[in-house]
């Protein structure tokens, strides 16, 4: 009967509410964050997931009860084989993370409050429709010289490479592009042979940003194979890939030149970091100066009690001599 009454108010929910829209790539990671309304109510005791599947029918999908236990209960694993694929925070309760995404995760999804009284003007939880890509390269990042993008292919795909070379893709594949000679068109490819294609290209060369090690200011200069590194005193050095650059001192803070194979050189000024914290044997600093303070308050108080004393012993000496 309870149940009942939830797929009921689960059906009016659902004809009233806008759906959220979500995408993800299949193979990949999604997050199922369902925003809501105040619930003017005492206290919310449980959330229940469920899958819409039309009409009035609600499929029971996941449940959280902040009271009762820390763990998700999982519904219907053996329709939705979701049990190693959803991860859930009891600090975020109204939200779901699911990975390795399948074309079956493609349903909508709604989330019901449970609450521990009748909510005035309770309203519902958004419903959420999830998209699933069957062939994606997520956003390049980079990462030093290199570029770096993921291939989406599901199980049995392919990635293609510029140089017509093919690889086998179980899920997904991570596509790193570091030097000119990997960098172009790349195709990912599904099962069923549908390709999505995307330009990679590596940056070349490049300094890092430099970062502060013991004193020390430290770069890395990435130029791929055959590279060269150009230092203040004129010397060059050579760079097979990557070489970790050191300025420790003032005749080392000058313009460094790192360049590829190509001749393409990125510069980069590189300095001594200064340390102004000041030396305890500086005139100027903080321990002498709280000395010096020290020794004058000591002298003072010296001085002003042999004054008292003497001043006590000559009026000692009158008060003799007048008796």
């Amino acid at each position: 009967m309870l149940q009942r009454e939830i797929d009921v108010f689960l059906w009016l929910c659902f004809v009233t509410a806008a759906l959220a829209q979500n995408q993800g790539c299949i193979a990949g990671n999604t997050t199922l964050k369902f925003k809501h309304e105040t619930l003017k109510c005492k206290m919310v005791i449980g959330y229940m997931w469920s899958v819409y599947k039309g009409m009035d029918l609600f499929i029971r999908y996941a449940m959280f009860e902040p009271n009762v236990s820390a763990d998700l209960i999982i519904y219907n694993d053996d329709i939705f084989h979701h049990q190693d694929r959803i991860f859930h925070s009891p600090d975020e309760p109204a939200t779901l993370y699911l990975t390795n995404l399948r074309k079956s995760d493609e349903v909508e999804y709604v989330l019901l409050p449970i609450t521990c009284d009748t909510c005035v003007g309770g309203s519902c939880y958004r419903y959420e429709r999830l998209t699933i890509k069957d062939i994606c390269f997520d956003k390049a990042k980079e990462m030093g010289p290199c570029t770096l993008s993921t291939c989406y292919t599901g199980e049995n795909g392919t990635i293609e490479t510029p140089d017509n070379q093919t690889e086998t893709v179980n899920g997904s594949e991570l596509v790193t592009v570091c030097n000119e000679s990997a960098s172009g068109t790349y195709s990912c490819c599904n099962a069923e042979g549908k390709c999505l294609q995307q330009f990679f290209e590596a940056k070349g060369v490049c300094f890092d940003d430099p970062v502060e090690i013991k004193g020390c200011n430290v770069a890395t200069c990435y130029t791929g194979e055959n590279g060269i590194l150009k230092i203040p005193s004129n010397l060059t050095e050579e760079v097979n890939g990557s070489k970790l650059v050191k300025v420790c001192d003032e005749s080392a803070s000058r313009k460094y030149s790192c360049c590829n194979a190509a001749g393409i050189c990125q510069e980069q000024v590189l300095k001594v970091i200064e340390d102004t914290t000041p030396l305890d044997d500086e005139p100027g600093s903080t321990v002498i100066i709280t000395t010096l303070i020290i020794v004058l308050v000591i002298a003072v108080a010296v001085g002003g009690t042999a004054g008292v004393l003497l001043f006590l012993k000559r009026r000692r000496g009158t008060f003799e001599i007048k008796q």
